[in-house]
């Protein structure tokens, strides 16, 4: 049985449709929960970048393991308790992070020479401009138009003709490698740093 000329969302049919690989029934899904996963990530962490990541995380999940979805009945509590274990993990992300931050501030503080006074004059911001620069032609759209213009990812998908999946796996894919860029190039200005004090 498939959806009715309303466009009523059934369930059962985008289940089955998921788990065969359609996009068709990720579509379906997708539009269904996103904005709800979305306000209660965004009510959780304060962070609409963090909520953002949040649905990113629970969609690829749902889009990389299609077949678990065969038996599923009611996809509303899963799919909220799956975003809830993500909030989680970015709040021990977050930690984990902050307390890195604090160990390289201390580290950093340690050093008095020229290139220390380099680290406290970059801008962070310049770092992760930089790394956004160096990320492939299609992969830098979909992430300026998601972070720096504010588009949310069905509308990115609209205008660049992609799927939702497809904008999300750009996003994450994107943002690990800006982190691992901006963290390689903090690293690397420390050890220096250290080096020649």
């Amino acid at each position: 049985m498939k959806p009715n000329d309303k466009g009523d969302y059934d369930e059962a049919y985008a289940l089955r449709l998921l788990s065969r690989g359609s996009e068709q029934g990720f579509r379906m899904i997708y539009d269904r929960y996103a904005r709800g996963i979305y306000a209660a990530s965004l009510k959780m962490l304060q962070s609409e970048m963090l909520a953002e990541d949040v649905v990113q995380d629970v969609f690829m999940r749902i889009w990389k393991n299609p077949e678990r979805f065969t038996h599923v009945e009611d996809l509303r509590p899963y799919l909220f308790k799956v975003s809830k274990y993500a909030c989680l993990r970015k709040f021990k992300q977050m930690s984990r992070e902050m307390q890195a931050n604090k160990e390289y501030v201390h580290r950093k503080n340690l050093a008095t020479n020229d290139v220390d006074d380099y680290i406290n004059e970059k801008d962070y911001s310049e770092l992760v401009k930089q790394a956004v620069e160096k990320l492939p032609p299609q992969r830098k759209r979909v992430f300026k138009l998601v972070r720096e213009q504010g588009l949310s990812h069905e509308a990115t998908a609209t205008q660049l003709q992609l799927s939702p999946a497809t904008v999300n796996n750009h996003i994450g894919l994107a943002v690990k490698f800006i982190n691992d860029q901006v963290m390689k190039q903090l690293i690397s200005l420390t050890l220096l740093s250290c080096f020649l004090s």
